[in-house]
């Protein structure tokens, strides 16, 4: 029986959590326009499309870049490298979420109302 190198197990487990981070938003999306098209009002899927994805491109990009979003850290009197290391794998998975949610709500709301 082989046993699969460290290496290529952490790369398949990345790969299904981007997978995983896409299909969660292109969901999103699309339930979000396909619900506010059943009820009838397209303006409020278009903000809660835009609202989601920019959400998470603003957390995305902080975890990306190591950002702390909380507390000023005067107050906590912690260091930057305390409050919150950088973890750039965790944020693009969160980015890919929310360009998924964007972009697939963009496509399905031009398909419902197009």
């Amino acid at each position: 029986m082989a046993v699969n190198p460290a290496w290529r197990v952490r790369r398949r487990r990345r790969v299904r959590q981007l997978v995983g981070s896409f299909v969660t938003g292109a969901a999103i999306g699309a339930l979000v326009n396909i619900v506010t098209a059943l009820v009838g009002d397209m303006a409020w899927a278009s903000l809660a499309v835009r609202a989601i994805g920019g959400i998470g491109l603003v957390f995305g990009l902080a975890l990306v870049v190591g950002l702390n979003l909380g507390r000023p850290l005067s107050i906590r009197a912690e260091t930057p490298s305390e409050a919150m290391p950088p973890r750039p794998f965790t944020g693009l998975c969160v980015v890919v979420f929310a360009v998924a949610v964007i972009v697939v709500g963009a496509i399905t709301g031009g398909l419902l109302f197009g």
